[in-house]
Order: structure tokens, then C-alpha cells, then sequence
């Protein structure tokens, strides 16, 4: 599971927060062990999503071990925005505390790359469905475009010198104005607003328009024209064991 052992501080307690990161890793490698086994035991091959979702579960990976890693660092923030200094310990927890920011802004852009990448993957499932169709290609190549430029909007708007930078910046009022805190509450709201869109799009939208195209097809006595690839009728479960 690419566990990874923190050297400097090796009994450290686990926090609620590494537990639940754990857990629900374990539960992607699960999901993932699942969706390839059906693929290859039904057709002795994978496809293109599968090595996606592969790619996907290896940036999960680096997220779940950078949290592991450095969370403390993120807890010791919290503490002292709090006005708790019983864990401040001079110089060094300041670069505990940067390491938490490296960090955590880590594990934010693996965890965007890695979530449009399982976008991805579910709009190549319903490509196969409905490639046959001009209009449903027009809509499809819009949500993609969508789903990878709403990606680049979230990396973009990032504070990544906040997170990156020297520790004499990152503790300026670059970062921890109160114009600052407002930046960081838009851009995150901003984040979720586009996300919840393109989980729309690239999911239900994406299924309804395949079911109305089947519908229209079967309608009209000509199943044929419905392509659907071998790798497609692996099972919808596959592909949504995938998405978890």
C-alpha cells in the first residue's frame, strides 16, 4: 500500500484523520483489485480506462502517504490559529509546519488530477455507447473539455506560494492577511462549484444521454447501431467500482 514510515518520528500517534485516510485507501485498492479482475478473467485484456484508474490509484497513493507523512504539521497550524502554543517548540515546529503545508498542497493537486482522471474514465465507458451519434460526440467532447479545463481552473487558482514558498513568506501577510482568508474561502468554494458540475456532466449527464439514445435506437428496430466494444459489456459494475 506504499506505506510509508515517517523516520524522524516513529511512534508517532495516528490521528483520526491518517485512520480514515487508511481506510478509505484500502477500500480504493479493493475497488480497483475488483474492477481489474472482472475485466481480465471475462476478457484476458485491459483497456484504456484500466490503466487510467491504475494512474488514478498511484496519485491516491502519494495523497493518502503525504497525509500520513505530514499531517502533524497541519494539526500544529490549527493549534496555534487557535492560540494553542503547547506543541510550539521554536524553530522546529516551524519547519514541521512546513513540511505539513508542502504537504498538504501535495496531496491537493494529486487529489484533483487524480479525481478528473476517474471523470475520464467513466466518460470513455459512455463513449462506447454512443460514438455512433454526431450530437452525442458534440456533448461529449464538450463535458471533457469541461471536466479538464474546470481541473486547470482549480491548479490554477491555488495559493501555491502559500504552501511552497520560504517559511519568511509563507508566515507573511502575503498569507495570513485577512485578504488572504478571503482569497482561500472563494477559491474553494469556486473549487467545489466546478467539481459538483463536471461530477454532473461527466456522470449523469453523460448516462442520460445514453440511455435516451438506446432507447432511440431500440425504437427503432436497429440495435446494430448501437456500438458497444467487449470492454464495454464488462459490466457497469466494473466501471463503478472504479469511481469509488
Amino acid at each position: 500500500m506504499c506505506l510509508l514510515v515517517r523516520g524522524t518520528a516513529p511512534n508517532a500517534r495516528l490521528t483520526p484523520w491518517q485512520i480514515v485516510n487508511w481506510v478509505f485507501f484500502g477500500a480504493c485498492i479493493v475497488a480497483f483489485v475488483a474492477r481489474v479482475s472482472v475485466r481480465f478473467v471475462c476478457f484476458r485484456r485491459l483497456v484504456l480506462e484500466d490503466y487510467l484508474m491504475m494512474l488514478a490509484l498511484a496519485l491516491h497513493c502519494v495523497e493518502a502517504s503525504m497525509i500520513y507523512l505530514f499531517v502533524h504539521g497541519v494539526y500544529d497550524i490549527e493549534a496555534l490559529n487557535k492560540g494553542d502554543y503547547s506543541n510550539f517548540k521554536g524553530p522546529s515546529s516551524l519547519v514541521t509546519m512546513k513540511e505539513g503545508l508542502v504537504g498538504m498542497g501535495t496531496s491537493l493537486i494529486c487529489t484533483m488530477i487524480g479525481v478528473m482522471i476517474i471523470k475520464l474514465n467513466f466518460l470513455l465507458f459512455f463513449r462506447r455507447l454512443g460514438s455512433s451519434f454526431r450530437s452525442f460526440n458534440i456533448a461529449w467532447w464538450a463535458v471533457v473539455i469541461f471536466t479538464v479545463a474546470g481541473t486547470a481552473a482549480q491548479l490554477g487558482t491555488m495559493t501555491h506560494k502559500c504552501m511552497f514558498s520560504n517559511i519568511e513568506y509563507i508566515y507573511s501577510a502575503a498569507c495570513a492577511s485577512p485578504a488572504a482568508s478571503r482569497y482561500l474561502f472563494m477559491t474553494s468554494i469556486l473549487s467545489a462549484v466546478v467539481d459538483a458540475v463536471s461530477d454532473v456532466l461527466s456522470e449523469f449527464g453523460s448516462l442520460a444521454c445514453c440511455a435516451v439514445l438506446c432507447c432511440a435506437v431500440l425504437s427503432t428496430n436497429s440495435p446494430a447501431q448501437l456500438s458497444v466494444s467487449p470492454s464495454t459489456s464488462s459490466g457497469t459494475a466494473a466501471s463503478t467500482s472504479a469511481g469509488n
